[in-house]
């Protein structure tokens, strides 16, 4: 049976990924028993699911390596880390793009209720900060790529946005754009997760100078 490697994350735990492993039908049902638990104020969601050939515990086991020393607790699968960052490393594995998609099983759905995605809304902007570029060294006119394929890119333009297919809108904006583009059904996508400058997350050039 193919094994999974996957990346969640929890609107209530806003820097901090998941990273685990499970078979190729148990991504949802994963996600379900993880959100279920009383201790967990909000659902996870899956941020990337990567099929491995061979043993995926390895796989597993090297990412995280990887990211040992951003690990919160050396018995948790929890990382201090942006996302893509687990995503890219996945990528370098060879893993096969498995993530969940609109047409997942009703029986495995674990789209949240209104109550959930309303509370989910609040804490996202409760706890992410405004992106600046000039903050970060990230110059108007500097390019930044889609970590996701490096061949999609935006532009850095003046009032703290970026362009991208020829119009001007916000980094997250232009990442929903950017994913559609590679087939993903995503309605909406946090900017800093997926726009990469000089090779990291803007995610990662953030939360780097937010900790020196």
């Amino acid at each position: 049976m193919s094994k999974i490697v996957y990346v969640l994350t929890n609107a209530a735990m806003p820097n901090l990924v998941k990273i685990g492993v499970t078979t190729r039908n148990g991504v949802k049902r994963r996600i379900m028993e993880l959100s279920r638990n009383t201790g967990v104020p909000l659902p996870f969601q899956c941020h990337y699911a990567g099929e491995v050939s061979g043993h995926a515990e390895n796989v597993e086991k090297l990412i995280h390596k990887l990211f040992a020393k951003n690990r919160v607790s050396s018995g948790k699968e929890f990382f201090s880390i942006d996302p893509e960052q687990a995503v890219l490393a996945l990528r370098l594995a060879s893993a096969k793009d498995v993530t969940p998609q609109k047409d997942v099983t009703p029986e495995f759905e674990t789209r949240p209720d209104a109550e959930e995605a309303k509370a989910i809304k609040v804490v996202e902007r409760q706890g992410r900060s405004k992106i600046i570029f000039s903050k970060l060294g990230i110059p108007p006119g500097a390019h930044l790529t889609l970590s996701r394929d490096r061949s999609l890119k935006c532009k850095v333009i003046a009032g703290n946005q970026v362009e991208f297919n020829g119009k001007a809108m916000s980094l997250s904006a232009a990442a929903v754009l950017a994913l559609r583009k590679l087939r993903y059904t995503t309605r909406a996508a946090s900017g800093p997760h997926y726009w990469m400058f000089k090779n990291k997350t803007i995610g990662q050039i953030r939360r780097e100078k937010e900790h020196k």
